[in-house]
C-alpha cells in the first residue's frame, strides 16, 4: 500500500463558520487515511472541486472532497 502525504490542504468554502471549516479539514485528513491510495505518485499540486449538498453535514461534504481526491491521483498518478 503506497502512503499520501499533503504538506499543505487550502479549502475554499463558503457559507460555514471557522469551527466547521477547521472540522472538514480534520474529517478529511480522516476519510484519506481510511482510504488506502491507489498508487505512489508525487503531484505538485491538485485542485478539487465539489458542490456542497443541499442539506449534507461537513462529514458529507469531507466524503466528496476525499473522494475527488483519490479519484484524481489514481488518475493522475
Amino acid at each position: 500500500m503506497a502512503t499520501m502525504t499533503i504538506d499543505r490542504l487550502t479549502l475554499h468554502v463558503s457559507g460555514i463558520t471557522d469551527g466547521d471549516a477547521r472540522r472538514l479539514a480534520q474529517r478529511i485528513a480522516e476519510e484519506l487515511a481510511l482510504t488506502p491510495t491507489p498508487r505512489r505518485a508525487r503531484l505538485g499540486s491538485l485542485q478539487v472541486e465539489v458542490a456542497a449538498p443541499e442539506q449534507g453535514s461537513v462529514d458529507e461534504l469531507a466524503r466528496q472532497v476525499a473522494n475527488e481526491v483519490l479519484r484524481q491521483v489514481a488518475r493522475l498518478g
